[in-house]
């Protein structure tokens, strides 16, 4: 049996608590009428899906400056991993402070409640978005598309230096699911915008390229990423069932999934130098 690392077992615990927490947001008021607002004020700014976004963005900051007193404390090739984990804390504690100061709050792309009168043309509507479509594009670049792709044709890559260098940065399939399951929060069946359904070709092929990794190299996926390939089948139905809360009103439940795999990712190359610098001492 493959043994996993403790950030890596911490991570899928967390993933569990998350999807679980938020799969019961949706699926009480789909079945009880009492607690049809139930999801509406979950997400509301100041409320939990908010709070659980801060406190993972604080914990992003915390496994930054943890990385960096290790990566200090052994000395051996520990210096553009000292950098790395700077310009994260750095970048954590901003999102932190700027997501407690209220400043996001305007309104952001898959928040629109939009009539007949308000509807805008695609290009107008990036131009006022296009901080949240610059998030879309890095993660699903980042975390699903390219990651998927190099796992896909690694035997191809691995004769070159720079891809063996940058394969301790590369996005582990738990990443790729944590963020996956963020992509899958969303409305399936309608969108007010036609540009809105790159979203939905996007996590589809996302989802289909994953299903090819699985297939080609299937080595890569032990019990926990298994599990968690099941819990994204499983949100993927619960979502498609629950569509109609769903009208545009998922952007901070999608930013705690994207978050946790950001975390994740940070943790994890972080761990897997420290243990390398340990090793070489």
């Amino acid at each position: 049996m493959r043994e996993y690392s403790i950030p890596t077992l911490v991570f899928c615990y967390l993933f569990f608590a998350l999807f679980v927490f938020t799969s019961l947001s949706v699926l009480v008021p789909f079945f009880s009428s009492t607690f049809s607002q139930l999801f509406s004020l979950l997400i509301q700014d100041g409320r939990i899906f908010d709070l659980l976004l801060s406190a993972l963005l604080l914990l992003g900051f915390v496994s930054n400056l943890f990385i960096l007193i290790l990566s200090s404390w052994n000395q051996k090739e520990g210096g553009y991993m000292r950098g790395l984990a700077i310009f994260g804390a750095m970048a954590f504690i901003f999102l932190f402070v700027f997501n407690l100061s209220g400043i996001a709050e305007s309104d952001p792309l898959l928040d629109l409640v939009i009539t007949e009168q308000e509807r805008k043309d695609a290009f107008e509507l990036l131009f006022e978005h296009w901080s949240d479509a610059i998030i879309w594009c890095l993660f699903y670049m980042g975390f699903v598309l390219l990651p998927l792709l190099s796992f896909i044709y690694d035997s191809s890559l691995i004769a070159n230096s720079f891809f063996r260098r940058m394969r301790y940065f590369r996005p582990s399939i738990n990443v790729i699911i944590y963020t996956l399951m963020g992509f899958s929060l969303q409305n399936y069946f309608f969108k007010n915008y036609k540009i809105e359904y790159i979203d939905l070709v996007g996590f589809i092929l996302g989802f289909i390229l994953l299903w090819v990794v699985y297939i080609r190299r299937k080595g890569l996926f032990g019990f926990y990423e298994r599990m968690n390939l099941f819990l994204l089948c499983l949100g993927i139905v619960f979502f498609a069932l629950t569509y109609k809360f769903f009208d545009g009103r998922v952007l901070l439940p999608r930013y705690c999934f994207y978050v946790c795999a950001l975390v994740a990712w940070c943790v994890e190359w972080g761990y897997i130098y420290t243990k390398k610098e340990e090793n070489q001492i």
